[in-house]
């Protein structure tokens, strides 16, 4: 069985989510917008009807729901299932992901970081 670059993401994603929550259990509310955003993108895109405006503002919207960690995992997660169909903006779509994604993770650190303190 051949394990995809995806499922190797979702995973640190989950060992993530499970160590931080083990320090802050507020933030397995982290883990909740990573699995959502996910399922959403891979749901979404495989409806007979997508619309393209909704998946642009949901890519877009990481440049500012990285403020707001589940939020920020979510829209990041689903921008970057959005991406595997994104055609020629295939790559916008992942360079947008993982940017929300990244910001994310450190906006997560920090809040903790300040907690532990």
């Amino acid at each position: 069985m051949k394990i995809s670059k995806d499922q190797i993401f979702t995973i640190a994603i989950l060992v993530i989510a499970f160590a931080v929550g083990m320090y802050a259990p507020f933030y397995l509310i982290f883990l909740l917008g990573a699995a959502v955003g996910q399922w959403f993108g891979k749901w979404y895109v495989k409806r007979p009807k997508v619309n393209q405006s909704l998946i642009k503002f949901i890519a877009w919207s990481n440049v500012l729901t990285w403020l707001s960690i589940p939020v920020g995992l979510f829209t990041g997660l689903a921008t970057w299932e959005f991406s595997k169909t994104a055609g020629a903006e295939s790559q916008k779509c992942k360079t947008l992901a993982t940017v929300g994604i990244v910001l994310s993770i450190i906006n997560l650190l920090l809040g903790i970081m300040m907690r532990l303190e």
